[in-house]
């Protein structure tokens, strides 16, 4: 496939490492099918990792080879991570640190954010609560964990 190019409000991320998350196996069990159909092909995975190598006219968010993970690339996308290069938009990318891998970046999305979505984004929200986390050994329980231990 050609390279794809970002459009105004949209990164390309190299990607080193994807991600494959309870998301993406269900689209797949659906015989490959997306959530919301698209003209052309489309590349599944919504979660990776790797550095962005070009933005789309007017971009000043983010810059060329910031490190980034990356989450939702394939909703409802073309281009998710499970290619050389994802375009999506840039407010669907984080900066990842120097000192934290590109596999780590990769294992956050969805699952991360799931977590912290259903503990409350604030952490002062949970202050001086207890918290059950049923399935804490699954990727969003063990997230819900250190978020939570993290409050």
């Amino acid at each position: 496939m050609p390279t794809p190019a970002p459009d105004p409000g949209e990164v390309r991320v190299r990607i080193l490492v994807s991600g494959f998350t309870s998301t993406d196996w269900k689209a797949r069990k659906r015989s490959g099918a997306s959530a919301a159909p698209l003209a052309e092909c489309e590349i599944p995975h919504h979660d990776g990792a790797d550095v962005i190598d070009a933005v789309g006219p007017g971009m000043s968010r983010r810059a060329a080879r910031d490190r980034v993970w990356v989450y939702f690339a394939a909703f409802p996308n073309r281009w998710g991570t499970e290619a050389e290069y994802a375009v999506l938009p840039a407010e669907r990318t984080r900066p990842l640190p120097e000192s934290a891998s590109f596999k780590f970046g990769a294992s956050l999305g969805i699952q991360e954010l799931t977590a912290a979505h259903c503990l409350d984004s604030r952490p002062e929200a949970l202050r001086g609560h207890s918290i059950l986390v049923t399935g804490g050994a699954g990727a969003v329980g063990h997230y819900a964990i250190e978020l939570a231990h993290a409050a």
